[in-house]
């Protein structure tokens, strides 16, 4: 659904950053989704599951994040809030330098985010960290009850958050996306994890339903309407009947 030269820069840069970060290291969001169905999915049809554009990481107390943000402005990432990124040219994803920056209109920029996440705030994190994280309540179930999935890439021990607690993130997040193809993008991935995560999807019901209400999801999913549907046909080249099927069987 992303322009293919930008999921392929993000995926070289999530290669950069762990290979410089220190193990364990979390990842969320896209690219975690992408390294739970990837492999059943390209089984199944011949290609690669959908790349990310930005690179989420996870965390569950300062001290990491902050040993983190020191090597990311080592790589030269710059802070923006609770991101950093980096400036690429849309055609060539040449970094640029704060002049060549500058003086490039914004339709040519490509901003490659790396976005810092923990699992809880607290008041005094503003002034320990210069910034207020956002938070993710649910990463608490991966480092502390030990709901993860633990991975080999790029040479480095990552760990996930379980099949299910990717789908429960993925179902709090969607019905709140105040950008559309974020909204798809969410959409596209709980579809993928309840088809190709080797997980019945039965039992990645159930146990989503320990991370989030049962009202929840159903609330959230029924906000889905029919060109929400239709973008994600597109996208994952699978029969709609499907797709309306399988949102039945989560709300049910």
């Amino acid at each position: 659904m992303y322009p293919n030269k930008e999921t392929e820069i993000s995926y070289h840069y999530l290669q950069q950053v762990i290979s410089h970060l220190d193990e364990p290291l979390c990842l969320l969001g896209g690219w975690a989704v992408y390294f739970t169905v990837n492999s059943k999915y390209q089984k199944e049809t011949g290609a690669s599951y959908l790349g990310s554009r930005d690179i989420d990481l996870g965390f569950h107390d300062v001290k990491t994040m902050k040993k983190t943000m020191e090597k990311l402005e080592h790589m030269g990432f710059k802070k923006l809030s609770f991101r950093y990124f980096k400036e690429l040219h849309t055609e060539t994803m040449r970094e640029l330098d704060k002049e060549e920056a500058r003086k490039t209109p914004l339709y040519d920029i490509f901003p490659m985010y790396v976005d810092l996440i923990i699992a809880k705030t607290d008041a005094s994190m503003k002034t320990k960290l210069g910034f207020m994280p956002i938070d993710e309540p649910l990463l608490l179930h991966v480092f502390e009850n030990a709901h993860k999935r633990e991975v080999q890439e790029f040479g480095k021990h990552l760990i996930m958050p379980s099949p299910a607690l990717l789908l429960a993130m993925k179902i709090c997040s969607i019905k709140e996306r105040d950008k559309e193809h974020k909204r798809i993008k969410d959409f596209c991935d709980l579809t993928a994890l309840c088809l190709y995560s080797g997980i019945a999807i039965e039992n990645l019901k159930k146990e989503a339903e320990s991370f989030v209400s049962e009202e929840k999801i159903k609330q959230n999913l029924k906000s889905l309407d029919k060109t929400d549907y239709t973008q994600v046909v597109k996208f994952l080249g699978i029969d709609e009947a499907l797709i309306v099927d399988l949102i039945r069987r989560l709300t049910l």
